[in-house]
C-alpha cells in the first residue's frame, strides 16, 4: 500500500521493511510475553517523542496517543512547536489533519489493512495493540528478514531487551526495547543506513496508563468548517516541462533574488516549513547539494512563508547556509502551485521546470543529484 503524500508529511516519511527464516526461540518467547501483556490492555493513554536524526541534525516532536485495542480504533498527535498534526482511526476510516495548513485527508481503511500494513502505524500498531508477534511471525515479515538479535542493556535505570530485525536487501533495521520486567515495549527505532547520511527515527514511549476511560467521541473527527480536504496529485500533474514563473523575493539577510536574473544558472526551489517534518528531514540533503555543487553553477534557494523569527532561528540552530526567501503573503507558492510540502522544483539554464517532486521519500537525493548534474551539462 503506497503512503499518501499527506501521510508521509505527518509521519516525517519513516522507513518501512518490505513485508526463509524462523526467528529464535528466545526472541519468540519475549514477544510472546509482550503480545500478552498487549492483550491485557483494553485502552491505552500514553505520551511520546518522536526524535529523528540525519545528517548530523536532529529533530524532534511530542505527541499523545490514544487507543482501544477492543474497537481496534487509535489516535495520535503530534506538536511541533504550537503546531499540530492528527492521525486518527475510527475502525472505518483513517483520518489525517494538518493543524497548519487546515487540511485534512481521509481514507477508507478495513481493520485487516491496518494490521497487515502495521509497520505504516507506529508506534500504535507495534507498542500497545495485541498483533506484535503475530506482525513480527507473520510469512511476509519473515520473507524479508536477513538476521535478527536480542541483547540485554540499560534505559532509564530499567533492565531491557532489544531486540533487533535486520532487511536482508537494504539492511533496514528495527529495533524494540522492551522491559525486561514488564515486557512493554518502551521504545521503536527505525533505523535506514545509506552510504552517507543514514537515518534514524525513534518513538520513544514518555509516560503510560492502560485501561483508562476516554471521552465518548475520542476516535471521532470532524474536519473544522475551515479545513479542506487534500487530494494527492495524480500521476504526471506537475510542472515539469514548463517555463518557471518568474518573481522577486527578499532574503533573511535583505538581499533580494530575481529568478529571470538567475538565468543561465540551475536553480533549485526548496518550498518548506520549521512545523513539517519531512522538511526538516529534507533540508540535510538540501544543504549537502547546495555546498556541492554551489561553485559549479547551482543556486539553492529556500522559500519559506513564516514569521522571521521562527526562521531565522531555525537557520542558525541547523547551520542552513543557502538563502531563504521570505514569501509571508504566500504569492511565489501559489504562483508554483504549492499545496504540499515539501516541495523541490528545479530549473535549468533556460529557466525551464525539469524536476518537480512533491513529498519526501528515500531516493529523493538521488534523483535531484542526477538531475542538477545533468542540468549543469548542458
Amino acid at each position: 500500500m503506497k503512503r499518501t503524500i499527506l501521510l508521509l508529511l505527518l509521519v516525517g516519511g519513516s522507513a518501512w521493511l518490505v513485508l526463509s527464516a524462523t526467528l529464535p526461540k528466545n526472541i519468540i518467547a519475549v514477544l510472546e510475553k509482550v503480545d500478552k501483556t498487549n492483550a491485557s490492555y483494553k485502552t491505552v493513554k500514553a505520551s511520546l517523542e518522536v526524535v529523528t536524526k540525519m545528517g548530523g541534525i536532529s529533530t524532534s516532536m511530542e505527541g499523545e496517543l490514544w487507543m482501544d485495542n477492543q474497537a481496534g480504533k487509535f489516535r495520535v498527535l503530534y506538536r511541533t512547536g504550537p503546531t499540530r498534526a492528527l492521525m486518527l482511526y475510527d475502525g472505518e476510516t483513517l483520518w489525517n489533519y494538518m493543524e497548519a495548513n487546515k487540511t485534512y485527508l481521509k481514507q477508507r481503511l478495513p481493520r485487516e489493512e491496518v494490521e497487515k500494513n502495521w509497520l505504516l502505524f507506529l508506534p500504535p500498531a507495534v507498542a500497545f495493540s495485541p498483533i506484535c508477534k503475530k506482525s513480527f511471525n507473520s510469512e511476509s515479515f519473515l520473507k524479508s528478514l536477513g538476521k535478527s538479535t536480542m541483547g540485554k542493556a540499560v534505559l532509564n535505570k530499567k533492565s531491557v531487551f532489544v531486540i533487533t530485525f535486520v532487511d536482508k536487501e537494504d539492511n533496514t533495521q528495527i529495533k524494540l526495547t522492551v522491559d525486561a520486567k514488564e515486557y512493554r515495549i518502551l521504545q521503536i527505532g527505525i533505523v535506514v543506513p545509506s552510504e552517507e547520511n543514514g537515518k534514524e527515527v525513534t518513538f520513544k514511549i514518555k509516560s503510560f496508563q492502560s485501561n483508562v476511560s476516554f471521552p465518548q467521541d475520542a476516535f471521532a473527527f470532524t474536519p473544522p468548517p475551515d479545513a479542506k480536504e487534500f487530494t494527492p496529485p495524480q500521476g504526471g500533474e506537475t510542472m515539469e516541462e514548463q517555463m518557471a514563473p518568474d518573481f522577486s523575493l527578499k532574503a533573511l539577510d535583505g538581499k533580494e533574488y530575481t529568478l529571470s536574473a538567475l538565468k543561465g544558472k540551475v536553480v533549485l526551489l526548496d518550498f518548506w516549513a520549521t512545523w513539517c517534518p519531512p522538511c526538516r528531514e529534507e533540508i540535510p540533503i538540501i544543504e549537502k547539494l547546495h555546498r556541492e555543487f554551489k561553485d559549479k553553477g547551482l543556486v539553492v534557494l529556500g522559500i519559506n512563508d513564516e514569521d522571521r523569527a521562527t526562521v531565522e532561528e531555525f537557520v542558525k540552530e541547523k547551520k542552513i547556509t543557502f538563502p531563504i526567501l521570505m514569501d509571508r503573503e504566500g504569492k511565489v507558492a501559489q504562483s508554483y502551485k504549492v499545496e504540499a510540502i515539501p516541495r523541490v522544483i528545479l530549473i535549468n539554464k533556460e529557466g525551464k521546470i525539469v524536476k518537480d517532486i512533491t513529498g519526501y521519500y528515500e531516493g529523493n537525493e538521488k534523483i535531484l543529484k542526477e538531475a542538477i548534474e545533468n542540468s549543469l551539462s548542458k
